[in-house]
């Protein structure tokens, strides 16, 4: 299957979904990156206008598809880290994933759950010309089910990734103790494989998570924190599009939040280029000041 075979493909199918609001939409689960689930494919499934709309997905992701019923009842497809790309129609695993998993998963479901027989079956990609017409983006409200708040000054991301290492930031060690020589307490948000999860700090929101994909405790910790600290992560677009203060250590070229700048009305974003301790500690300072409280 060839790139432009995949392209027709999809544009094919979501001209077909369009077609028809009427017709109950079942939305199969999304495996891509979550800079991807968080930055574009929650604002697509958003911009369906479809009457009923029901999404697999994982305990804990509820709250990221306000709107929709959910279903649990699906089987992991395991991929290596390695594969896992963007939505997924870039990777080089994708013939695999979509002719071997994601078409068996869809008969299988229609199989065993006859209620499901009459709906119309959404492919779990991004059609990215419609994501990309949508200006401003839907406001993001997640509905969580567990609510919570910890007294948390300053949620760091501290990704740790296997794929692309060059992406890693290795100072998260010293903005931890710079942060705590100035008596804040942190909370690290993120899963604790891919964290640097040794870092000293108060709180971690892998301690509070009932599933490998649950989101809630990181939305927790984000509107706990009077700022998040992130570099170029799925987790810092969703401080993003919280709407909370959010500096982001912009690591390599890419221009994501670039765009979202503008996109998401944040006033406090601020993208760092000069990725120096001292300098994110400075850059923390002046944007406490802006919100009136001091670092």
């Amino acid at each position: 299957m060839t790139r432009e075979q995949i392209k027709l493909l999809l544009h094919n199918h979501f001209s077909e979904i369009y077609k028809d609001f009427d017709t109950p939409l079942f939305i199969l689960p999304f495996h891509g990156e979550l800079g991807h689930l968080i930055g574009s494919y929650i604002h697509f499934i958003y911009s369906l206008e479809h009457k009923k709309k029901v999404i697999a997905c994982k305990m804990g992701q509820e709250c990221l598809f306000p709107g929709c019923d959910y279903f649990y009842d699906w089987e992991e497809i395991e991929l290596p880290n390695k594969t896992i790309e963007g939505d997924m129609t870039k990777s080089r695993s994708f013939e695999y994933y979509y002719l071997k998993k994601v078409v068996s998963l869809e008969e299988g479901i229609k199989k065993r759950y006859k209620v499901y027989k009459d709906y119309n079956f959404m492919l779990p990609f991004i059609d990215f010309e419609r994501f990309h017409s949508l200006d401003p983006l839907p406001t993001f409200i997640p509905e969580l089910r567990r609510p919570e708040t910890y007294p948390i000054d300053i949620a760091i991301v501290p990704r740790y990734r296997l794929r692309g290492p060059h992406r890693n930031y290795d100072k998260w060690y010293e903005i931890v103790e710079k942060l705590h020589e100035s008596g804040y307490k942190i909370g690290s948000i993120g899963v604790k494989e891919y964290s640097f999860s040794d870092l000293d700090v108060e709180y971690k929101s892998w301690e509070y998570c009932i599933s490998d994909r649950d989101i809630e405790p990181a939305i927790n910790f984000i509107r706990s924190a009077k700022l998040t600290i992130a570099t170029t992560t799925g987790i810092g677009f969703l401080s993003v599009f919280l709407n909370k203060p959010t500096l982001i250590i912009k690591l390599s070229s890419a221009s994501d939040y670039d765009i979202y700048n503008g996109k998401t009305g944040n006033s406090f974003l601020k993208i760092l280029t000069d990725t120096s301790p001292d300098s994110v500690i400075s850059e923390a300072k002046n944007i406490m000041e802006r919100i009136h409280v001091p670092l």
